[in-house]
């Protein structure tokens, strides 16, 4: 099964950034409740309770996470993505990758059971 910090891994981003504890709860999170992706601020507040910061450390955090995997590794996130990336996906769309892809490969595991 994949997992968040499995991607991450992939991505080059090591569980050194605060991001990464930030972008695992984030989309720990959208795994609860998908709504939470239409509204990433709510989801920045809620992970910034977790871990007692405010909601732009949050953004701020997961922002150098996208932005080191995409310097590390832009063909492994375009991959991911499962579209072209011509640029850097702002945060919310970094998210929503990662999300996606976990979920398409947690649909497809199953399906092969």
């Amino acid at each position: 099964m994949t997992t968040v910090r499995g991607v991450l891994s992939e991505l080059g981003v090591g569980a050194n950034y605060k991001g990464h504890k930030r972008a695992v709860l984030a989309l720990q999170l959208a795994q609860a409740n998908e709504n939470q992706l239409c509204n990433v601020t709510a989801l920045y507040h809620e992970v910034a309770e977790l871990d007692d910061c405010t909601w732009y450390a949050v953004e701020r955090s997961i922002r150098t996470v996208m932005n080191c995997a995409w310097n590390r590794n832009p063909k492994r996130l375009a991959e991911i993505a499962g579209y072209p990336l011509p640029a850097s996906p702002t945060t919310t769309e970094f998210l929503a990758i990662l999300y996606n892809y976990i979920v398409r490969q947690r649909t497809d595991g199953e399906a092969q059971r």
